[in-house]
């Protein structure tokens, strides 16, 4: 989706919507995207842009943590299992058990080495 694509969405529900809250846009508005005034055009343009790229980054984010968080998934032995069941059944979440676990996995490697 282009930032255009979603200022154009957001425009047209904007303006479908208005009236279920009692909210009566301006008529200078109030047009179909074609004609909605281009100065008005390029500023919810702009706006979407910044917002598409913000939630482009959250996404990039978070996948780069889901991907190293199944990477130590993948790579615990049965030890660092049993550390995060242990810590599982203290009344943590998944995520500090497995957290746990890692750290343990990273502190026997760092005394490996």
């Amino acid at each position: 989706m282009t930032a255009e694509q979603l200022a154009q969405l957001f425009h047209e529900t904007y303006e479908r919507l208005a009236p279920q809250f009692g909210y009566e846009t301006r008529k200078e508005s109030a047009k179909p995207w074609a004609d909605v005034p281009e100065q008005n055009k390029q500023l919810m343009i702009a706006v979407a842009g910044e917002l598409l790229q913000h939630m482009i980054t959250t996404i990039e984010q978070a996948l780069e943590w889901c991907e190293l968080y199944a990477a130590t998934v993948k790579f615990l032995d049965d030890v660092h299992i049993y550390v995060a069941g242990d810590y599982l059944g203290r009344g943590k979440t998944l995520i500090e058990a497995v957290d746990k676990a890692a750290l343990e996995l990273y502190a026997q490697a760092s005394m490996d080495e």
